[in-house]
């Protein structure tokens, strides 16, 4: 499930970015819902540069924005069958898994810049931010290849391509 909001008016986020967001959310975690045996939401927020860049000083202690932060609500291993302690929302029956917040400007440029679709973009670093939140990370090389292995997977099915 999706919890999306739009706080910034730099960029015109249309339906179907939302949807673009949506199904690469559920792609993401679908894996983890089943070996969890729960289903899950993440929280989205779209901002502009100023307010990602006061999110990223808050957080990070770094005075510029940035395109993607994603903020865990566990910490998880991707590579261990435990399971942290995760706490059901009774209201909606999904775990929250965490949120993301998405500098929309920075992704506009990024496609630009890699020439690509806006939707591309925004689905490489919702797919980013989700697979940080599922434990995955890019300190080494050999991480690094494995979480944009899996993020090129989830893209490529939903033909979200370069």
């Amino acid at each position: 499930m999706l919890l999306f909001e739009n706080k910034q008016d730099k960029v015109e986020i249309l339906d179907d970015h939302i949807a673009t967001i949506e199904m690469v959310v559920e792609h993401c975690v679908k894996d983890f819902s089943k070996k969890c045996n729960h289903k899950i939401a993440v929280s989205v927020i779209i901002v502009d540069n100023e307010e990602m860049r006061l999110i990223n000083m808050q957080n990070r202690n770094i005075d510029r924005p940035t395109d993607v932060l994603s903020f865990p609500m566990f910490e998880i291993d991707p590579f261990s069958e435990e399971f942290p302690d995760i706490e059901l929302d009774l209201d909606t029956g999904y775990v929250l898994l965490g949120d993301i917040a998405v500098s929309a400007e920075l992704t506009h440029q990024q496609a630009l810049e890699y020439g690509h679709s806006f939707h591309r973009e925004m689905g490489f670093l919702i797919s980013h931010g989700v697979f940080h939140m599922l434990g995955y990370d890019h300190v080494s090389p050999e991480e690094e290849k494995r979480m944009m292995s899996l993020q090129e997977e989830v893209l490529s099915l939903l033909g979200l391509i370069r």
